[in-house]
């Protein structure tokens, strides 16, 4: 469990955000030892009033060991850009998610990955298009990144299943504030989970 139940104590308090919780882990090296640093500290490091006092009143009440627990219990575990396994090709981008919450694994097969996203109500040209690209890219070894969606992300996570190809479903809503969720599964672990 160690710092990771902390990025997830911070994810869950809104009024940090990842701006905020990008600055702390500047000042205090650690989630961890940003989570228990004082008051003084805190407001020391930047934290404004209204945010600190919101992150005070919160802190004093959260459970993280019951929290992650819920996201053992999900069957996920959670990555943090601190993590090893954190995709390489996510961590340098600027806004870059802290932590993925990831059922499955992420292999360095899913280097070479192509998200094919669009809009729900897509026209036929646009699910059968979405459907080649996924379908070809897959065949070729191309790790395809849907976002669950109905229309296009549909058609690309089906296509991306017929292949045969493994992939990722990447849930656009956050569980918590700052978090992306990232869902790694074999294809024959989801063969009814695309929309």
């Amino acid at each position: 469990m160690n710092d990771a139940k902390y990025w997830l104590g911070f994810g869950l308090i809104p009024e940090i955000g990842f701006k905020r919780f990008r600055m702390l882990l500047e000042q205090f090296e650690t989630a961890s030892a940003a989570w228990h640093a004082p008051e003084a500290s805190l407001r020391a490091a930047g934290l404004e009033t209204d945010r600190l006092n919101a992150f005070l009143g919160k802190r004093a009440k959260l459970d993280l060991d019951a929290e992650f627990r819920k996201v053992s219990s999900a069957g996920a575990q959670l990555i943090t850009q601190a993590d090893e396994a954190y995709p390489s090709l996510l961590r340098p981008l600027p806004d870059a998610p802290p932590m993925l919450f990831v059922r499955g694994e992420i292999t360095s097969d899913d280097t070479l990955s192509v998200a094919i996203v669009g809009t729900r109500r897509a026209s036929t040209y646009g699910k059968d298009a979405a459907a080649y690209f996924a379908r070809e890219l897959a065949a070729n070894g191309v790790t395809i990144i849907s976002g669950m969606a109905h229309g296009v992300d549909a058609a690309a996570h089906r296509a991306a299943i017929q292949a045969g190809a493994a992939r990722w479903l990447c849930l656009a809503a956050a569980l918590i504030r700052f978090t992306r969720v990232i869902i790694a599964i074999s294809p024959q672990k989801s063969r009814g989970m695309a929309p």
